[in-house]
């Protein structure tokens, strides 16, 4: 069952220790492509800040 885990072994044991991402998880973009670009993901959702403004 160790190799399920989603951690690192002890030291003696960490050769190629790479924890996966979790799912959904995107790569950020890198720089300076990511000056010019955004993902999706990270756009503003003006509508629902509309929708919730009268709430303060």
């Amino acid at each position: 069952m160790e190799h399920y885990e989603r951690h690192c072994p002890t030291p003696e044991r960490r050769f190629n220790c790479l924890i996966p991402p979790p799912p959904g998880y995107k790569v950020p973009i890198k720089w300076p492509q990511s000056r010019d670009e955004v993902s999706k993901a990270n756009i503003p959702h003006t509508h629902l800040a509309h929708e919730k403004s009268n709430q303060n």
